[in-house]
């Protein structure tokens, strides 16, 4: 189901990515008599790449907190903790299951953003 959630912010940067492709640097492409599949191959999938690692990394974020979650269908993990502690009002459950929630998704926002700066095209 996470899967299932993600595809629409992945395929939405994918799609934006290729869309927004600088025109120049296609028609370029096209002057050299490159055919529309080489076109995106070669020209609007790099471009395109940094803005898909900016989509890729709202859905890694997007994933943890939706797997957190699975604590209210009995899936255990981190977020059973979440859960428990609310339903027996003890902050000290809650935030044993919160704090390693929140410094993972700060890891991987922070991992994530500094792979999309790696693939960022220099200006």
């Amino acid at each position: 189901a996470t899967a299932a959630y993600l595809t629409l912010p992945l395929w939405r940067s994918l799609a934006g990515g290729l869309a927004a492709a600088d025109p120049a640097a296609v028609a370029a492409a096209h002057a050299l008599g490159m055919g529309e599949a080489r076109i995106t191959r070669e020209v609007r999938l790099p471009l395109a790449l940094p803005v898909f690692a900016g989509g890729l990394r709202v859905a890694l974020v997007q994933a943890i907190g939706l797997v957190t979650l699975g604590g209210l269908v009995g899936a255990g993990g981190l977020g059973a903790l979440v859960f428990e502690g609310l339903a027996q009002f003890a902050t000290d459950l809650m935030l044993l299951g919160a704090l390693p929630i929140v410094a993972l998704a700060l890891l991987a926002d922070a991992l994530a953003r500094a792979a999309e700066q790696r693939l960022a095209l220099p200006t």
